[in-house]
């Protein structure tokens, strides 16, 4: 991390907002490592950089606010790490809405401030409305509501409800063990709480157990030794934070290319003597998932959607960039007849339909009417994603009509620069990079796949669709392979 910092600061102005993010990352391996003042100096540092850059009511100058007050609250500052979370809060609420995913992990490391400086009452109505918030917006088996309920079943067992809190974290051990698997630390952390709830109500020998449990969990992740000193686990106490910030969160991505019939992909991805007619099966052997780009140019039949259908694994998903004649002839007027012939041609892929892409002209200015009206003639389940290219789009009122539609915004880049806002608009994410800087051109070089992965997983999506539209010499291809092995 620290030669990553370095590469940032050499390669990047000073001032670029991957500096700070670089600094921020590096703040929790410090504060991970139990060098809580030095991490607190560094997520300073970023949070310093981010407000030049973006302003004070950014939702990347609220998630560094929300990262220094957890910092805070490690080194016993609790004023100043409730006004930080505070300060989140209000800026993630004012940015998306109050029940939005964002909004969950400021309430919740607010309710654990509160915790530590003994307001049961606020502790509990914290955590009931962030496992509220991941609940609603992940599903009740994401990590992110499992964690709500530890949290949860926490603040109700120091708040004296302590039949509350034991089914709570009974309910997250097992929900987290079927989230992350049973061998997963934070497995272990909900044991350890489940005991303290067991301990609570005299029955020891359950306390033991799930002690004993924790043990073995710990130990394995950890090493020998997990619980020093009668029970206390590894430093930091909650490292599962590192799942909503979207490292180790079981989060689906779905990685791979805008198309796949390149003939200069032939001795990159295809081996010579592999007909051209078999590069659909060679692809998916690599990638489980692509970007159909031709429909953008000429709508292929239900029957070529069928036969795609059949020739790619199970698990297979295909994304569909929508038809020209929608968005650049039509410009999403009388939207309804084109969606209509679209869906009716893409329904051919059954259940290995992905998100429908919508990539608008540079031209084309913002008409929210509209844009609601074209989203509207989609299927109710129908993933869409919206690609804008003029400036004029980047108002809360887009912003408002993606969301109640639950269209998720494109994030695109080109040469290294996103080319959008990086607004969250749904719980799931689509991810276009069409031309990085690195030589041999137009690929991307490490620190931009690190850069863009780690906004990935930062995202908080439940999932995500990544496509590297760089398609010449086959940069497309090396980059989604290290892009995949990267989140």
């Amino acid at each position: 991390m620290t030669r990553s910092l370095t590469a940032s600061r050499s390669l990047l102005d000073p001032g670029h907002p991957d500096v700070a993010h670089s600094l921020s990352g590096l703040g929790l391996v410090l504060q991970d490592a139990g060098r809580r003042e030095e991490a607190i100096k560094l997520q300073e540092q970023a949070l310093s950089l981010l407000v030049a850059v973006y302003g004070e009511e950014h939702p990347e100058v609220a998630h560094t606010l929300d990262k220094l007050g957890y910092a805070l609250r490690l080194v016993g500052r609790y004023d100043e790490a409730r006004l930080s979370h505070e300060r989140a809060l209000a800026i993630l609420e004012a940015c998306y809405s109050p029940g939005h995913g964002e909004v969950g992990m400021p309430l919740t490391n607010l309710g654990l401030v509160y915790q530590e400086i003994g307001d049961h009452d606020l502790a509990q109505e914290h955590q009931e409305r962030a496992m509220g918030v991941f609940s609603a917006v992940f599903g009740p088996d994401h990590p992110h509501a499992q964690l709500g309920a530890r949290r949860l079943g926490m603040a109700r067992l120091l708040g004296g409800r302590v039949v509350e809190a034991r089914e709570l974290l009974e309910s997250a051990v097992t929900g987290t063990e079927r989230a992350l698997g049973p061998g997963h630390p934070d497995v272990g952390r909900a044991l350890l709480d489940l005991a303290a709830v067991h301990e609570r109500l005299a029955d020891m020998q359950a306390a033991r157990e799930c002690r004993s449990r924790a043990e073995r969990i710990l130990s394995a992740a950890y090493g020998p030794g997990a619980l020093r000193g009668g029970g206390s686990p590894p430093c930091p106490r909650e490292p599962v934070d590192a799942c909503l910030l979207g490292r180790g969160s079981g989060m689906a991505t779905h990685v791979g290319t805008s198309g796949w019939q390149y003939k200069d992909w032939r001795g990159v991805l295809y081996p010579e003597g592999v007909p051209q007619r078999l590069w659909l099966e060679t692809y998916a052997e690599t990638f489980p998932t692509v970007e159909s780009n031709n429909a953008f140019y000429r709508l292929p039949s239900r029957e070529t959607f069928e036969g795609w259908a059949e020739r790619t694994p199970g698990d297979f998903v295909m994304a569909v960039k929508a038809s020209r004649f929608l968005t650049h002839i039509k410009r999403m007027s009388d939207p309804e007849e084109p969606v209509e012939r679209l869906m009716n041609a893409v329904a051919g892929l059954k259940d290995k339909l992905g998100p429908i892409l919508l990539q608008l002209p540079p031209t084309l200015r913002a008409d929210p009417a509209k844009l609601e009206r074209c989203l509207a003639c989609f299927p109710d389940g129908t993933r869409v994603a919206v690609e804008f290219r003029h400036v004029s789009w980047w108002t809360g009122e887009v912003r408002a009509v993606l969301e109640k539609r639950g269209a998720a915004l494109c994030w695109a880049d080109r040469l290294g620069r996103a080319q959008n806002p990086l607004w969250r608009t749904t719980t799931w994410g689509y991810v276009r990079l069409h031309e990085g800087r690195a030589t041999p051109r137009p690929g991307y070089g490490e620190a931009a796949l690190r850069s863009w992965a780690r906004r990935v997983r930062e995202a908080g999506w439940g999932e995500s669709y990544v496509y590297f539209n760089n398609d010449p010499g086959g940069a497309a291809v090396r980059n989604a392979q290290r892009f995949a092995a990267l989140v």
